[in-house]
């Protein structure tokens, strides 16, 4: 298709793309990035009305802002991201996020104000910095499998309804116990 036709010539998102469609029902773009891509720019999706994104190849990087206030409600990320800078799905509509194994780092405010319901960390070592899934007033369970999390300070704020699913012992144990966070050990 056409970029020019749906409005998408020049546009960063389109030249990232190694696919795309248009439901002109609900006026939202369903985008595969490209295998070459390694980092999502600054505000590479602001204002865009996505709804589905695959992120394919070597992206290590999601840079701050990136998806601010955008409609993606569905998004895969590669093994291969490593780092998730600040704000960078600040009121985003994504309701569910698994994060890859090769994770080190979740920004400040990374998720603030999202309408995010569920995260799941797969594994590794994971940094998560102030605030990151702060005012997230849906978010009701997030998942620490094999995976050890650091976590900053006040992560969780105004985030009341969220459970922290993780092993016993471990420092999702301790951070949900220190700060009155619900916690369900898992099997």
């Amino acid at each position: 298709k056409a970029a020019k036709e749906y409005g998408m010539e020049g546009n960063l998102v389109a030249g990232l793309a190694k696919s795309w469609s248009y439901d002109k029902d609900t006026m939202t773009y369903s985008f595969v990035l490209n295998e070459n891509v390694n980092e999502i720019s600054k505000d590479a999706f602001v204002g865009v009305r996505v709804d589905k994104l695959l992120i394919c190849g070597d992206v290590k990087k999601i840079e701050e802002g990136t998806f601010t206030s955008s409609t993606v409600s569905a998004i895969e990320l590669p093994d291969t991201l490593e780092e998730i800078d600040s704000g960078a799905f600040n009121m985003c509509n994504i309701e569910e996020i698994t994060l890859p194994i090769n994770l080190k780092k979740i920004g400040d405010s990374a998720f603030i104000y999202s309408k995010l319901q569920k995260a799941y960390f797969k594994g590794g070592q994971v940094e998560v910095g102030l605030m990151a899934f702060s005012f997230c007033r849906k978010l009701t369970e997030v998942h620490i499998l094999d995976c050890e999390v650091q976590f900053g300070k006040d992560v969780f704020e105004s985030t009341e309804n969220v459970t922290i699913f993780a092993p016993a012992g471990s420092a999702a144990e301790e951070y949900a116990k220190a700060n009155d966070i619900n916690f369900e050990i898992l099997d």
